[in-house]
C-alpha cells in the first residue's frame, strides 16, 4: 500500500513532467527556426490533422476556394472513410452567402455543392454522389502555423497563413462502403 509521502512524489512527479511538456510545446511553437530544424528531419504532420495536401485552388472575386487532396490516411493502412477538407479564405473577403460546385474527389466531375453561410458559419452539402457524405461544422481558423513546419523556405500564401473558414467532407472510397 501507498503511503501519503509516496502519493504526493507521484503528484509532484506527474505535475513537472506535465510541464515540461508544456513549455517544450510553447518553445516548438513560437520558434519558426526549431520547427524548421525539425522539418529537416523529414518528419511531416500527420494529413489528419492537417488537411492533406493542397489539391487545388479555384480563384474567385476577391477570395479563394482551397480544395485538398482527399484523406485516408491510418496508423498502418488507409481506411474505407476519409475526408475531404475544403477552405474558403482570406475569411475578411467572403461574401455573407456563398455556392460552390466542387468536384471533391478529383475525377474532373463536379457532384457536390456546398453551400456557406459565412456568419454562423453554416453549411450545406447537396450531392448525387453516394461516396460523398454530410459535411463537418465548419471552423473560423486562424493562421495554422503549424502546417509551415514543412514548407520550405517560406509558405505559400494560402490556407496555412491566412485567416480562413475550413470544411471537412466524409468521402468514402465506394459505394459499398455505405451499407
Amino acid at each position: 500500500m501507498t503511503t501519503l509521502k509516496e502519493k504526493i512524489k507521484q503528484a509532484a512527479g506527474y505535475a513537472w513532467a506535465a510541464a515540461a511538456f508544456a513549455a517544450a510545446l510553447a518553445a516548438l511553437s513560437s520558434h519558426e527556426g526549431i520547427g524548421r530544424g525539425i522539418a529537416a528531419t523529414g518528419l511531416r504532420i500527420s494529413p489528419v490533422f492537417s488537411g492533406g495536401e493542397l489539391a487545388r485552388t479555384i480563384n474567385r472575386k476577391g477570395y479563394s476556394v482551397f480544395i485538398h487532396r482527399p484523406v485516408f490516411d491510418a496508423l498502418l493502412r488507409e481506411k474505407k472513410e476519409g475526408f475531404v477538407q475544403v477552405d474558403w479564405g482570406p475569411a475578411e473577403a467572403l461574401p455573407a452567402r456563398l455556392s460552390e460546385t466542387l468536384d471533391l474527389d478529383g475525377d474532373g466531375r463536379a457532384e457536390s455543392i456546398l453551400e456557406l453561410e459565412t456568419a454562423g458559419p453554416e453549411v450545406k452539402l447537396r450531392t448525387e454522389d453516394c461516396r460523398v457524405g454530410p459535411a463537418e461544422k465548419p471552423l473560423l481558423v486562424e493562421k495554422a502555423r503549424t502546417v509551415r513546419l514543412y514548407q520550405e523556405p517560406e509558405p505559400p500564401s494560402g490556407p496555412a497563413d491566412m485567416k480562413k473558414i475550413t470544411v471537412r467532407i466524409t468521402l468514402r472510397k465506394s459505394c459499398a462502403a455505405v451499407k
